[in-house]
This record gives structure tokens, C-alpha cells and sequence, in this order.
């Protein structure tokens, strides 16, 4: 996860960077989350690793979700952060 603060969301990313091209670009599982961990943004990769292994929706998709909330409900079924 790519810690922010509200204020330093790049606009791009809030609008869809026309359609989120600079974040999917990157091939890693990216998500980029705020000062609670919420995810305002997650690329490509992130959702299709999500749809690949059993995520509910909303986790797949990523934003609006905690990152933190994640990763903990994910280590009782072998998910590890950074893994």
C-alpha cells in the first residue's frame, strides 16, 4: 500500500486518471490508501489477483475499502502482506 494523506490524492487518480492508466500501468498488486488505510485507489493488477482468488467484490475492487481490514481477514486462510 502507497500511504497518503487526503490532501495529496493527485487529482488524476481521483478522476480516473482517464481511466486509471498510470496506476494499472504498474504490474504489482497496487492500492493506494490513506491515512487509515482506507484504499482511494487500486490498479489492475489488485483486482484481477482479488477476482482470481476468491474476493468478495467490494475487497476485489479495493476502493472504499481498509487495507488493514483486509490483510487481517485474509492471514487465517494463508494470506500474507507482501505475499
Amino acid at each position: 500500500m502507497i500511504p497518503i494523506f487526503p490532501e495529496t490524492v493527485p487529482p488524476a487518480v481521483c478522476t480516473g486518471d482517464p481511466g486509471g492508466r498510470l496506476l494499472d500501468a504498474l504490474p504489482a498488486v497496487t492500492v493506494i490508501g490513506d491515512h487509515r488505510g482506507d484504499i482511494v485507489a487500486a490498479n489492475e493488477a489488485w483486482r484481477r489477483f482479488g477476482r482470481e482468488n476468491g474476493a468478495r467484490p467490494a475487497v476485489a475492487e479495493g476502493v472504499g475499502q481498509n487495507y488493514f481490514d483486509i490483510c487481517r481477514d485474509a492471514a487465517p486462510v494463508g494470506c500474507l502482506p507482501g505475499k
